[in-house]
């Protein structure tokens, strides 16, 4: 079987299967018709075994499964259909994401992503991540494929971007096209930094605008009640004690009051320079914070990079 699954005769594998052929033999090597069939991307004899009952994570004798082998992008699919694990690694610590981009196939690559592989997990033989490794080895059309994730984190753009610009890190093929992959990815999410910033911003700006609404109506109730008492004491006190004692209790009423407006006054002073020294000190840690600017010797003039951190006001967002 596992010959005739890896020459793509279909209807001899058909055959066998219905003659109760064991599907999950393996070879000399430890792989299953299912695995072979795979890496030579035969697509009908991968959905007749897996039809069969083929198990769609069977190890070889590396720990590979059938997607750490998988020729092409619907080979994937239909092993994903299946139940097969993308987070799976082999004996050597490598996922299917990773074996794909040791092999520079962007179309399995972009295939796996889409499907949600993980991106970001590090692998354990070379010990770095399949967008630095992909950028090192300058794999356009691998890069392409990665940064369609959505689970990208910024810190790993910012290192590949590290690796391409030191002409000692990178390999000199592909280099300058991974180069503008990864300046156009790093500004694009910076442009979402920036939108998510600015509706963190109006969203504040409403909440705040419907705090200040509910206290300036609870205030307008207290004032409204107490001017209502103040009033009645004040009937009923002058219908007591005579205009004259009246006339003296105002003018030490006027009095006080205005010692407590003086007050206000000037503890709204103090909070409006308070803002202003703190408003500043926050533009300065932006400036500071949201940009680096780096020169890449022998690569060109300025790059600018941005930083995978945002802060504005009390609000501090991680892109990662």
């Amino acid at each position: 079987m596992i010959i005739a699954a890896g020459e793509g005769y279909a209807a001899v594998v058909e055959i066998l299967i219905n003659a109760k052929a064991n599907v999950h033999s393996p070879n000399n090597a430890g792989r299953t018709a299912l695995h072979v069939a795979a890496s030579y991307g035969h697509l009908e004899v991968v959905a007749l075994l897996l039809e069969a009952g083929a198990r769609a994570n069977a190890r070889d004798a590396l720990g590979e499964t059938p997607l750490h082998v998988a020729a092409n992008p619907t080979i994937v699919d239909e092993l994903l259909k299946a139940r097969a694990n993308l987070a799976i690694r082999n004996y050597g610590g490598r996922t299917a994401l990773f074996a794909a981009v040791e092999r520079d196939d962007a179309n399995v690559v972009r295939s796996m992503v889409h499907a949600g592989a993980d991106v970001n997990l590090l692998d354990r033989y070379w010990e770095t991540s399949a967008l630095r490794y992909s950028a090192y080895k300058g794999s356009v059309g691998v890069v392409a494929a990665l940064l369609e994730s959505e689970t990208l984190g910024g810190t790993e753009i910012q290192s590949a971007l590290v690796i391409v610009l030191n002409p000692m890190l990178a390999q000199t093929r592909g280099r300058r096209e991974v180069r503008k992959l990864l300046e156009q990815a790093s500004n694009d999410r910076w442009e979402k930094l920036e939108m998510i910033d600015s509706n963190f911003k109006l969203r504040c700006q409403e909440r705040d605008m419907k705090r200040f609404f509910r206290l300036k109506l609870f205030v307008c109730l207290v004032v409204g009640i107490v001017l209502i008492a103040i009033i009645y004491d004040v009937v009923t006190y002058v219908m007591r004690r005579g205009p004259r004692v009246v006339a003296l209790s105002m003018a030490m009423g006027i009095k006080n009051a205005s010692v407590f407006l003086w007050g206000l006054c000037i503890k709204a002073i103090y909070q409006m320079l308070r803002q202003i020294v703190i408003q500043s000190i926050e533009r300065v840690v932006n400036k500071i914070t949201w940009e680096v600017v780096w020169e890449a010797d022998g690569i060109g003039d300025m790059d600018y990079i941005p930083l995978p951190i945002g802060i504005s006001g009390n609000s501090c967002i991680l892109l990662s």
